[in-house]
């Protein structure tokens, strides 16, 4: 399993003010889980506003899957229990009948 981050976005919003994002992935084969966390286009003094989503799949060629784990919801937000349920469905090799 390997944990990666892509580069800190910063876009200019005019008026002097900027928005802010970053994107942490952690990936295992062919799964990632992504976790992106922005500050609401400037509106926050932290990186607040976070969400999940899995992708199966390389870097440059990787779908989205959360419905497989989150049904319909989106965006998914970046709570703990969403989190510590994405990163099983990272650590699960196959989802046979001996899969919790």
């Amino acid at each position: 399993m390997s944990i990666y981050a892509n580069k800190p976005q910063i876009t200019p919003l005019g008026g002097g003010q900027t928005a802010h994002s970053v994107n942490v992935c952690f990936q295992n084969g062919d799964k990632t889980v992504s976790l992106y966390c922005d500050d609401s286009t400037g509106g926050m003094k932290v990186l607040g506003r976070c969400d999940i989503d899995l992708m199966r799949g390389t870097r440059g060629e990787a779908t989205g899957c959360s419905s497989e784990v989150f049904g319909d919801m989106s965006p998914i937000p970046a709570t703990l229990e969403n989190f510590e349920k994405a990163m099983m469905w990272l650590k699960q090799t196959s989802w046979g009948f001996d899969a919790q």
